[in-house]
């Protein structure tokens, strides 16, 4: 049988699931806007622009990874 704390902290859970997500999709949303700028500022012959928005890219990426491995984290914990 599932106790009151055990559901309060499955809710909890959900929340953080959801929040994570969220902000996960705001960052891949971000990456394919940076990706879409840099291509047509590449295409235009502009190079400046693809350093900045490749290490924010990277940044992006990171930031991805470091979520996975707290949901992994958060998994494992009972």
């Amino acid at each position: 049988m599932i106790t009151e704390q055990e559901q309060q902290r499955h809710r909890q859970r959900a929340a953080v699931y959801v929040v994570l997500l969220m902000f996960n999709l705001t960052l891949i949303i971000l990456q394919i806007w940076l990706f879409t700028a840099t291509l047509e500022n590449i295409l235009a012959g502009k190079f400046a622009v693809a350093i900045p928005a490749g290490i924010v890219s990277i940044i992006c990426a990171a930031v991805n990874v470091w979520m996975l491995i707290g949901l992994y984290r958060m998994e494992r914990r009972p």
